[in-house]
């Protein structure tokens, strides 16, 4: 378990599973911190499974902090 920062300026998708063409929880603000229980690799992207919004985002767009 360990936390990341939303390093991007247009919010980060939570999505459902760990793709980029799974469904859309919600969005997170840019510069939100989010604690990242489980990742998951799916293709050529790294996925952090964040249990309080209950779905997955793209570590691309993170940085650990």
């Amino acid at each position: 378990e360990y936390k990341v920062k939303v390093k991007t300026a247009r919010g980060l998708n939570v999505r459902k599973s760990p793709t980029t063409s799974s469904s859309v929880v919600k969005t997170l603000g840019n510069g939100l911190t989010v604690t990242i229980s489980k990742e998951e690799k799916e293709g050529t992207r790294i996925w952090g499974y964040t249990s309080a919004h209950k779905g997955w985002i793209a570590l691309d767009f993170t940085i650990k902090v």
